[in-house]
């Protein structure tokens, strides 16, 4: 697995490594900055997020209502009508609801990659001062497809390179959060399981962060 993370890395790298020529937006500089990264990907065999994993992630949003210091940004994967959110009522009074209601089947990982290069670049600029927080909501469906595509880079895991390149600021404290919603039991196989899951999630976390990042993985 090391050569193949190394590969990954190279090839990471060059998709990265492109030039922005627009004008940079002004700059807003905050506190903290909170990602949510929201897949409900479902099959008939690999269900979507469960109540758990959903009460979680609103009563964690719910927490930040009243932090004027930290800038709260929410991403849903829906393939190629994604889109973003930095509105903690609006997203959980409309969009949520909303987005939990469609039968999402696959995510677009190519875009998923476009779509937080264009809000960082082109869209806003943010001067994170202190630390950042990336939480990644997955179904069961999701993690599958991580694993089963870990070729295409999974946004859940190139993401991680691309954040500190988007801030440019080594000195600023990150942590990275897995939330996943295992699968019923009568699906339950080599396919999910926890412990492999795990390691691939905290191998590639190292790999794409230089070994600083240890990241928490809660299964619901």
């Amino acid at each position: 697995m090391k050569n193949f993370g190394y590969s990954l890395i190279v090839i990471l790298n060059f998709v990265i490594g492109v030039s922005y020529a627009q004008e940079s937006p002004e700059t807003k500089s905050v506190k903290s900055l909170t990602i949510f990264y929201i897949d409900n990907s479902q099959t008939s065999a690999y269900s979507k997020l469960n109540m758990e994993a959903v009460e979680n992630l609103k009563e964690r949003i719910e927490a930040l209502k009243n932090d004027e210091t930290d800038f709260f940004l929410a991403y849903l994967c829906i393939g190629e009508e994604s889109k973003f959110s930095a509105n903690e009522e609006d997203f959980l009074d409309k969009l949520l609801p909303e987005f939990l209601d469609k039968k999402i089947r696959n995510v677009n990982y190519a875009k998923d990659r476009e779509m937080f290069r264009d809000f960082f670049t082109v869209q806003s600029s943010l001067k994170v001062r202190n630390s950042i927080e990336i939480n990644f909501y997955l179904s069961a469906c999701s993690v599958y497809n991580l694993k089963n595509r870990i070729v295409e880079l999974p946004a859940p895991i190139s993401l991680l390179a691309e954040f500190p390149i988007y801030l440019s600021d080594n000195s600023i404290q990150i942590k990275v959060n897995y939330f996943i919603t295992t699968p019923s039991e009568s699906v339950m196989d080599n396919d999910f399981n926890q412990t492999i899951i795990s390691e691939i999630l905290n191998f590639y976390s190292a790999q794409m962060m230089g070994g600083k990042i240890h990241p928490k993985i809660q299964f619901f």
